[in-house]
């Protein structure tokens, strides 16, 4: 939310800067003296793209070129994970001390990652039934068939370590027993012979009505949580009935909220980015009353979406609430080049009367703008990935600039030769009355 906040106002300014402040500025600072043109690198751009779309076979070929590289992104869109692809921290780098100590703890104990399941049962001193306590047995051994699961906690096996030991150690004895009196005898002799008070809140509230399970993960990457998730509502699915006035709710702890995170994040993927095309597709189809205008908007921002889906499949970069407003607003942003192109060629047809003519000068021209304003909006945030220490910086740095580059090169590339090939109307026809104003 703040960040959408921040890129509305972000976007807001630019109509004092460009509309209001620039023009203001060029009417007070002196004329240039010298007014030839030079071929700088950036100018050489556009050149180079003039050059490649030169005429409507060029321009065909450049849109099957486009259609192949399409259906690659769809390929290796398919390969992106929900939530993190590697274990340890996302924020920081995996050579990290801390990701390095991660691993190591992790490799030498049960497991940093907790998840949480909470038993709740109808009546006060419920989680004492044998019944209960079995389902809840049954639940555990269910989870620990998970390989990423490096050990359990709950009221069962205490139950079951404090029979053994009443018992001589004799393992014949760690069960539960058949009934809820000596359950709960068991229960209050742990309580009472641990020198911690409320030694049993861990595992149970004082009302013995609610109990605890833990169970220690490895990582929380997004398959590890995806899988644990889908592990305990498969066991809900099979058995949550089989007992009367038991309810298994899902889920705490890290594992569990991080869980929470990536379904919100996933979801939020599933209607935001949409919702940024349809209104991009409408506004532009609005402004210039063609419906074309907006579809040729609409394939810009699906090429340029679809390539960085795929850069994330092949880095191995998530979907999570980091990655999902960055997608957003790098669309919003880089649209504008693909809009700078088929404004600039619609008007360059008014004067020069030949589509061809048109899209040429608009490449070598607008081209220039679009080079020029992609290499400084790089320049800024490239540095987050050469100096800082947070991998999400750096991620988030080299997802934008991923975006930028597409985007510009749908609106150097594929905007002039969707002109070319399919000929829109509102550009072929345009025309300019008295008034210096545009129609079509």
């Amino acid at each position: 939310t703040k960040l959408a906040h921040y890129a509305s106002l972000w976007a807001l300014t630019i109509i004092i800067t460009v509309l209001l402040a620039v023009p203001l500025l060029l009417s007070v600072l002196p004329k240039p003296k010298k007014h030839d043109i030079k071929h700088n690198i950036f100018r050489n751009v556009g050149y180079g793209c003039a050059n490649i779309i030169s005429g409507e076979r060029a321009a065909k070929n450049a849109l099957f070129f486009a259609a192949f590289l399409l259906a690659g992104g769809w390929y290796f869109s398919s390969k992106v994970v929900i939530g993190e692809s590697e274990p340890g921290s996302p924020i920081l780098y995996q050579n990290h001390d801390y990701n390095v100590s991660s691993k190591a703890v992790n490799d030498s104990f049960p497991g940093s990652e907790e998840l949480y399941i909470v038993a709740e049962t109808d009546k006060k001193g419920g989680i004492k039934r044998p019944e209960v306590l079995n389902a809840l047995a049954d639940l555990e051994r269910h989870m620990l068939l998970d390989p990423e699961v490096g050990g359990a906690k709950g009221i069962p096996d205490l139950v079951k370590q404090v029979n053994r030991l009443l018992h001589n150690d004799d393992p014949r004895w760690a069960q539960i027993p058949n009934d809820e009196m000596y359950v709960g005898g068991l229960m209050f002799t742990y309580m009472m012979s641990s020198p911690i008070p409320g030694a049993l809140k861990e595992f149970v509230d004082t009302d013995e009505r609610i109990a605890n399970l833990v169970f220690y993960y490895k990582d929380h990457q997004g398959e590890t949580i995806r899988r644990a998730i889908h592990t305990a509502k498969q066991w809900i699915e099979e058995h949550g009935n089989d007992v009367e006035g038991l309810t298994i709710r899902l889920a705490g702890g890290t594992i569990g909220v991080t869980a929470s995170m990536n379904e919100a994040a996933y979801e939020t993927n599933l209607w935001v980015l949409p919702l940024v095309f349809v209104l991009i597709f409408a506004m532009v189809m609005f402004f210039y009353q063609s419906l074309m205008a907006g579809t040729m908007m609409f394939m810009a921002m699906l090429f340029a979406t679809t390539l960085t889906y795929a850069y994330m499949g092949i880095t191995q970069m998530g979907i999570n609430i980091n990655t999902v407003p960055i997608i957003a607003v790098g669309v919003g942003v880089g649209i504008d080049y693909s809009i700078y192109m088929m404004d600039r060629i619609r008007t360059e047809m008014v004067v020069l009367k030949d589509l061809s003519a048109a899209v040429k000068r608009a490449i070598s021209t607008t081209g220039l703008a679009i080079s020029f304003t992609a290499i400084t909006l790089i320049a800024g945030i490239v540095m987050w990935v050469l100096l800082s220490d947070l991998r999400f910086q750096a991620d988030a740095a080299l997802l934008l600039i991923v975006m930028v580059l597409l985007n510009g090169a749908a609106a150097m590339l594929l905007v002039p030769s969707w002109v070319l090939v399919f000929k829109p109307k509102f550009i072929c026809e345009a025309y300019e009355d008295e008034d210096g104003i545009i129609h079509a």
